[in-house]
């Protein structure tokens, strides 16, 4: 399945801004903007990638200002999902081409199983289930705002998050393989405001729309038959 992994910095970034939440007895807020910079350790390199997320009463966008790029021609810089719901879309803009994927799907995307609970995550819910679960290591102040930094290690991978002490939102995110940062997201500036039309978070009219998902499911029933 290596031809789609390179949508998994998209589905990465998408997580780390917004499936996971925040510290104490915060509310999370029906809307915010936050502006970060995403980074990938493979190969002992290691590859940034601007974003800005949306987020807009469970609704949710993700602009980055690397595409990413199946065949080096194809740049999808864009993810839209909806919180709770099962699917994340990535588009192409300058193509006008859409691609769905299944969260069920994204093992295929990439080896970190935590990542399949993408779009199936509640923000007002997982602030208090991961802080019930996680170990409060110290304080820290991100982009200007307080917050409490929570670790936990369990079979899906060691974590550590940087959480907003008065908003309910991540701040800063890394994930660690082998001791080592595989992944990391930090925020750089904060906006309690999503000031988007209700379209931007749907597939635009006109947009030719592939589901990865089936092709998948295809690609793995013609191996099963071999």
């Amino acid at each position: 399945m290596n031809f789609v992994r390179p949508f998994a910095t998209a589905a990465i970034a998408l997580g780390a801004g917004a499936a996971y939440v925040a510290p104490a007895f915060a509310a999370a807020p029906a809307q915010f903007t936050s502006n970060g910079v995403a980074t990938s350790y493979q190969n002992g390199k290691a590859t940034a990638v601007k974003n800005t997320l949306y987020y807009d009463r469970g609704k949710i966008r993700l602009e980055m200002a690397q595409p990413v790029s199946a065949d080096g021609t194809s740049a999808f810089s864009v993810v839209i999902a909806r919180e709770g719901g099962n699917t994340i879309t990535l588009l192409n803009p300058k193509e006008k081409q859409a691609m769905k994927l299944e969260a069920a799907s994204l093992e295929a995307v990439t080896d970190n199983p935590s990542l399949q609970k993408i779009s199936t995550f509640k923000l007002s819910e997982f602030g208090k289930t991961f802080r019930a679960q996680s170990k409060k290591v110290g304080t820290a102040a991100i982009a200007g705002h307080p917050s409490t930094i929570y670790e936990q290690k369990g079979k899906d991978g060691h974590f550590r998050l940087w959480l907003s002490d008065k908003h309910d939102i991540p701040l800063k995110f890394v994930y660690f393989e082998g001791g080592k940062p595989a992944f990391d997201y930090q925020v750089s500036k904060l906006t309690l405001s999503a000031n988007l039309p209700a379209a931007s978070y749907n597939v635009p009219a006109g947009y030719e729309v592939t589901d990865l998902s089936e092709m998948l499911k295809d690609t793995e029933i013609n191996i099963r038959k071999k």
